[in-house]
């Protein structure tokens, strides 16, 4: 876990049991680091993050809504929320217009920038964990972490 209320430089231990996470600490960063199955791992989410961002072109009211309802579907209901039929499902339970999501989803255009987006935290950070969390661009806080590890992040960051 990162310890916000330290200087990053000079405090940073592993943030998790998982095998193969290595905390490395540089020019004022904290970078964790994976071995293994990482890829495979961060692709298992890459059709709810691409579907959420097809949502946002259509708004944040929208957008906040659908991202609510794949956390519920997930965590609460045990959907498998990588598959299509249940993305476009929840999306029309949304409110959002599901002929303009299906055709912006089945392009790949916003897979790309999932991707992307991937590479870059990746590269800054060393994380792919869900969630990420960049505190002040310096305090990254990886994984579910209770709200207190939060609270001190953020208070580090003021």
């Amino acid at each position: 876990m990162l310890v916000p209320g330290e200087t990053p430089v000079k405090h940073a231990v592993p943030f998790s049991t998982e095998p193969g996470h290595r905390v490395e600490v540089s020019n004022s960063r904290i970078r964790v680091r994976y071995s293994g199955r990482r890829k495979t791992l961060a692709m298992l989410s890459m059709p709810a993050q691409q579907a959420a961002k097809c949502v946002r072109l259509q708004g944040e009211e929208v957008f906040w809504r659908f991202h609510l309802s794949l956390f519920r579907a997930y965590c609460d209901e045990g959907k498998n929320i990588s598959e299509r039929e249940v993305l476009i499902g929840l999306a029309a339970e949304s409110g959002v217009d599901v002929d303009r999501f299906t055709a912006e989803y089945d392009c790949g255009r916003q897979k790309n920038e999932v991707l992307s987006e991937h590479d870059d935290y990746e590269e800054n950070w060393g994380g792919w964990g869900i969630p990420l969390a960049i505190v002040g661009d310096h305090y990254p806080v990886i994984g579910a972490v209770s709200p207190d590890i939060y609270r001190r992040a953020i208070d580090r960051f003021l």
